[in-house]
């Protein structure tokens, strides 16, 4: 009776590794078939001992290699697809959700970034990785979920490194299917191979990728470390041709006395960003006339651009008096930031009827800390402006407001601008 289990064991074995042979074999002849029909030269099956059974080819100057391998967390037999002769000045990988590090590559596309991983060199990076390049590496990268009884199984996909496109997955053995992968990965490998030249590549993904952001960095890339004058001045030009504010702000912020125009027209658009308007703000410091300056403040203090006001009400704080009532009314309506920027603005122009106005802000705001010291701020530096008035020689008329008197002269009224209507507050 053992000796009959025994050798019914032996059998099944024999059985088991046959079938695993045949396998294999059948595998790389499909893989072998699959190499030829996507266009791979001098494809060859190798099964010499010592090595495992795999397939070699060419396309031009990319050496593929094919192999099949054991994969111990799905269980089952996978592939390895090796394509080298890619530039080693970029890398990339599937995310895997960790934050990201301090020198991974932003490229400016919120998706790509939060879903691939990019290293290497920035200027490489993002001359090569155009719209089209990381439609492919996010398709190519994708998660694949497969089930495993209770365990949850991720192929991660394909990855570059060291000049090498990497890909790891369970692919069967049906040539047409895996050609058309091979070919896929193929076409991704043309794209990744070194550049002929970095800046004509980057100037191309200024004037045409979809992206705004992409089309931002490339730029900026551009702008900080041009090949030359002519390079520059070619990227400048086609970032102020851009349809996005963020991408002419960058341009027109480099290009000197020609991106003054564009700066203007993004300073006083009501629908530029507030960050984006605020910088051309200041970029334009004294270019910006005054009357400019009031009808962008007034704007943007009533619409919520926060960022934009406060560039105003610092440019009108370096002119003159005349600029105190446009920055008393903004004071009057204005909470947080905005009435505490509006505060130390009137410590440059601001007289001794600004001094009522600060006094009601503190009053009207009295946990605000920050406009609090803002507001002292403001009062010692008027105080100290005015003409023969020392510490302590101005001073509020009892309790009404718009009353000021000043030490030596007859108590008088001063009418004051009225404030602008505050905001309705939102529920």
């Amino acid at each position: 009776m053992e000796v009959f289990l025994l050798m019914a064991i032996g059998a099944g074995l024999v059985t088991a590794v046959g079938s695993h042979v045949v396998g294999r074999r059948s595998r790389a002849n499909a893989w072998l078939e699959a190499a030829r029909t996507a266009g791979l030269d001098a494809a060859v099956l190798h099964s010499r001992a010592g090595w495992p059974r795999h397939v070699e080819g060419r396309r031009g100057a990319l050496q593929v290699r094919i192999l099949s391998f054991h994969d111990r967390e799905a269980n089952r037999a996978a592939t390895r697809i090796e394509i080298r002769g890619l530039t080693r000045g970029l890398a990339f990988k599937a995310s895997a959700g960790a934050e990201a590090r301090s020198d991974d590559i932003q490229l400016g596309d919120g998706m790509f970034d939060s879903e691939i991983v990019v290293g290497g060199d920035e200027r490489v990076a993002a001359a090569l990785l155009d719209f089209r390049t990381r439609e492919m590496i996010r398709d190519l990268c994708a998660h694949r979920i497969r089930g495993k009884k209770r365990d949850i199984v991720i192929d991660m996909g394909a990855r570059l490194d060291r000049g090498c496109l990497v890909s790891e997955r369970t692919l069967g053995d049906q040539p047409v299917w895996l050609a058309g992968y091979l070919g896929e990965l193929l076409d991704l490998a043309e794209r990744l191979q070194e550049p002929a030249n970095v800046v004509d590549r980057l100037i191309a993904n200024v004037r045409s990728d979809k992206d705004a952001g992409v089309r931002r960095t490339n730029l900026l890339l551009l702008l900080e470390r041009p090949a030359s004058a002519d390079a520059r001045r070619t990227a400048i030009a086609a970032g102020l041709d851009d349809m996005d504010e963020d991408v002419r702000l960058e341009a027109a912020l480099a290009a000197g006395d020609e991106g003054r125009p564009a700066l203007l027209e993004i300073a006083t658009h009501e629908g530029a960003g507030d960050a984006c308007a605020a910088r051309a703000v200041a970029a334009l410091g004294s270019e910006l006339t005054a009357e400019q300056a009031r009808a962008i403040v007034i704007r943007a203090a009533d619409t919520g651009r926060i960022r934009t006001a406060e560039a105003c009400l610092e440019s009108l704080g370096r002119r003159g008096p005349e600029e105190a009532e446009t920055i008393g009314r903004v004071l009057g309506a204005a909470d947080g930031r905005l009435a505490a920027a509006a505060a130390r603005s009137l410590a440059g122009v601001g007289s001794a009827p600004s001094i009522v106005l600060l006094r009601e802000a503190e009053e009207r705001l009295p946990r605000d800390h920050v406009l609090k010291q803002a507001v002292a701020e403001a009062v010692a530096a008027i105080r100290a402006r005015l003409v023969g008035a020392g510490e302590g020689q101005v001073s509020l008329a009892g309790n009404d407001s718009g009353h000021v008197s000043l030490a030596g002269e007859e108590e008088g009224r001063v009418s004051l601008a009225p404030p602008l209507e505050p905001p309705e507050r939102r529920s």
